[in-house]
């Protein structure tokens, strides 16, 4: 079991005069803007970091997180944050406020979140699509590109080149839940009630259009991108093993 101490937490929190932040450290295409658009609804929101061109883009965007840390030494209510953070930026960045700092994430079958992804860069939902596809024309030229497989490990790793095992026990410890996408429903509402707010099913946003293109890429590519990102699945096994209680 893990994040099974998520009540406690929001209630010591809260008990000691302070009040919550949620952080949504957001991995592409793992139902993080649901996530952010059903939040919203009930809690302020304190921001939401785009994607723009930063000199060191993940470490530069989690240093943006600094400027909670006042607002919210002085903040009676939850309020709530998200970005494509690492964990481990999120981490360093907020520890002066660690204890009233909530972290949430959401990890996908890793096959799926990597085409999920390719085939949203490509569309015309995507505002860069058109250069995405002239980059990558081809499946096998986004596998190739720098940073787009195991970006769910990258993501997640409490420091740069951590362990599967070390990323696992820091996740566990830290953060406030790391659910599973497939699993959203009840991974949400758990989090949800810890809060005391309600969560109505909700239209999911930023899915891709050209399913059956997808389908036939999973059946294409599944072998080469599950050899590809081994250790990533070993991280999403284990943390389904870990949430599997939710129900």
């Amino acid at each position: 079991m893990a994040f099974e101490t998520l009540n406690a937490r929001v209630a010591a929190i809260r008990s000691s005069g302070a009040a919550p932040l949620i952080v949504n450290v957001h991995i592409p295409k793992t139902a993080g803007s649901t996530l952010r658009h059903q939040l919203v609804k009930h809690i302020p929101i304190f921001r939401v970091d785009p994607v723009e061109n930063f000199v060191d883009y993940y470490a530069d965007l989690g240093n943006r997180l600094s400027d909670v840390i006042p607002v919210m030494r002085r903040q009676s209510a939850t309020m709530f944050a998200s970005g494509h953070y690492r964990f481990r930026d999120a981490r360093t960045v907020l520890a002066p406020i660690k204890f009233q700092t909530l972290m949430i994430a959401f990890l996908r079958d890793p096959v799926k979140r990597f085409l999920s992804d390719y085939f949203y860069s490509i569309s015309d939902a995507n505002l860069t699509h058109k250069a995405m596809r002239e980059r990558y024309p081809t499946v096998e030229s986004y596998m190739s590109a720098g940073g787009q497989l195991n970006k769910q490990l990258e993501y997640m790793r409490p420091f740069e080149g951590a362990s599967v095992g070390a990323t696992v026990d820091a996740l566990c410890a830290e953060m406030g839940l790391v659910g599973i996408t497939e699993n959203y429903e009840s991974h949400a509402d758990y989090f949800f009630q810890a809060f005391g707010i309600p969560r109505k099913p909700d239209e999911k946003l930023n899915i891709g259009k050209d399913q059956e293109a997808m389908n036939d890429a999973y059946l294409r590519y599944q072998d080469m991108l599950s050899t590809a990102q081994e250790y990533e699945i070993d991280l999403y096994d284990e943390m389904r093993k870990r949430t599997d209680w939710i129900v």
